[in-house]
């Protein structure tokens, strides 16, 4: 018997059990999953790699993945990358070493092929689709970085109760370092062929996790892979019920009689020995001809039916649950809804992207900039940082910038921001850092405006003899307001012109 092949070239499952083969083999497995053992021994080395199979299959093949993974990425990290402000007393070694790590930025790949930015988005997909990635600081000052699959137990250390997953364990459960397993010449893992890296030299990036013991993390986005998978072989389903219900064109009853006579004017045609039946052919089709008694009808599809589509929400909505991104902004669907809904919509995307950023910049960019700060301040391509009073050197001391989150409107947003600060409960830094700055850089830019106005309202009053304030170059205006000039009040022209 043929069987019906989906999009991968795998045999469609065959439906006509009475029973749900995903619902028989969880329940065959709620007895061992649900075991007080620790979470990488009940999991397993084969099942964590059919974790991040399935994981990085649907990263591949599913539409909706591959759009929502970017789409996180793309927010998080944002167009310029999430940016370093040094934090130390000097302001002079902040701004050298700012200089240092945007010039490092631009190639800190260790094989030449990502920049800082690109770095940050594939280190946020591989929270999604491998758990945990390891970045190796080199000797050469590039940071070397290793997939989930490369780290793990060797064959020499398969017995050894304190290598977990390629992670070494002291007797405390500290991490001392991990074991990267070579690939063949095919691009297989090796694991006869291994290199051992201490934890001085990078510390796995692991997707946080359910347990306290857990060593190796699991893909975020595999709790949903099922559901993701019974939604397209569902919607594969539908699509081929659909092709052969057009299929079969037309629907012929028949209640006896005798047959009709074609048209004198036309060809008449017949089926194989004259029994079939008759139809005459023109340039844009043929008319059939059918006893007394037949009609002919087109055949009405009821797929997909109208609950089809219910369902399909339904199971998206999931999906934008478990991803903590709300369904409107999974699908990029903004027609429906109340603004209090579209309100609390885009906070909570917010409030996602900011713990994906601060995840990030704890468990991979502060440690890069402490390891590439102090390198080069060993190797004297930075100067020393300036000390604390406990003697201790502030090298370590930085603030991050996440990308500005612009989902509401602008004009709301920034008269939030001015009546939080004249409140006093927002400060600037606070704004800033909102809206993907630092105060540092825009008082800076905003003292390099005042400069260039000051100079550019001497260069008109010394051509034409006009005083120009050079607060009116830079200061946007309302009609009554008045502006100050060496404490004199100058009232502003208000009269139309016309």
């Amino acid at each position: 018997m043929s069987k019906i092949l989906d999009k991968r070239g795998m045999p469609i499952p065959d439906m006509t059990n009475t029973y749900y083969e995903r619902t028989t083999r969880r329940k065959q497995q709620a007895g061992y999953r649900s075991q007080p053992l620790p979470e990488d021994q009940l999991i397993g080395t084969r099942s964590l790699e059919m974790m991040r199979l399935e994981a990085l299959d649907q990263a591949r093949s599913n539409p909706i993945v591959s759009s929502l993974s970017s789409r996180i990425a793309d927010n998080v990290v944002g167009p310029q990358g999430i940016r370093p402000q040094a934090k130390t007393s000097d302001n002079t070694w902040n701004e050298t070493a700012e200089d240092f790590w945007n010039d490092w930025s631009r190639s800190p790949d260790h094989r030449g092929r990502l920049n800082m930015r690109e770095m940050q988005k594939l280190v946020v997909q591989a929270r999604l689709f491998m758990g945990d990635m390891l970045p190796l600081f080199t000797q050469n000052g590039k940071i070397q970085p290793i997939e989930a699959d490369r780290i793990g137990t060797p064959n020499d250390f398969k017995d050894d109760k304190r290598v977990i997953e390629g992670v070494r364990l002291n007797a405390e459960g500290q991490t001392l370092g991990h074991y990267i397993l070579r690939r063949d010449d095919r691009g297989r893992i090796d694991r006869n062929k291994y290199d051992y890296r201490p934890v001085a030299a990078g510390r796995l990036v692991a997707c946080p996790e359910l347990r306290f013991e857990k060593v190796r993390s699991t893909p975020e986005i595999y709790p949903i892979c099922k559901t993701l998978i019974d939604f397209d072989e569902l919607q594969e389903a539908q699509l081929i019920k659909a092709k052969m219900d057009a299929a079969t064109g037309h629907v012929i009853m028949k209640e006896g009689g005798a047959s009709a006579m074609p048209n004198p004017m036309s060809t008449p045609r017949g089926g194989s020995g004259g029994t079939g039946p008759i139809y005459e052919t023109f340039d844009f089709g043929a008319n059939y001809y059918l006893n007394p008694g037949e009609k002919i009808d087109s055949f009405a599809s009821a797929t997909p039916n109208p609950q089809y589509v219910q369902y399909c929400e339904m199971v998206l909505r999931l999906i934008a649950s478990a991803t903590r991104i709300p369904y409107d902004f999974l699908l990029l669907d903004f027609k429906k809804g109340s603004f209090s809904a579209s309100r609390a919509a885009q906070q909570a995307v917010v409030r996602s992207f900011e713990m994906y950023g601060a995840w990030i910049i704890e468990e991979f960019l502060q440690r890069v900039w402490e390891w590439r700060i102090a390198m080069a301040i060993r190797d004297g391509e930075l100067p020393p940082a300036p000390t604390m009073p406990n003697g201790r050197s502030s090298w370590y001391k930085v603030e991050w910038s996440l990308p500005e989150m612009q989902f509401g409107n602008p004009k709301d947003t920034a008269t939030a921001n001015e009546s939080g600060f004249r409140l006093g409960n927002l400060s600037l830094t606070q704004i800033n850092r909102r809206a993907g700055t630092t105060t540092d850089a825009t008082l800076g830019e905003k003292g390099d405006d005042i400069i260039v106005a000051i100079k550019e309202s001497q260069r008109i009053k010394t051509e034409t003899g006009v005083d120009v304030d050079w607060r009116e170059l830079i200061q946007v205006t309302k009609p009554g307001e008045v502006v100050k000039q060496d404490n004199e009040q100058i009232e502003l022209d208000i009269e139309d012109d016309q």
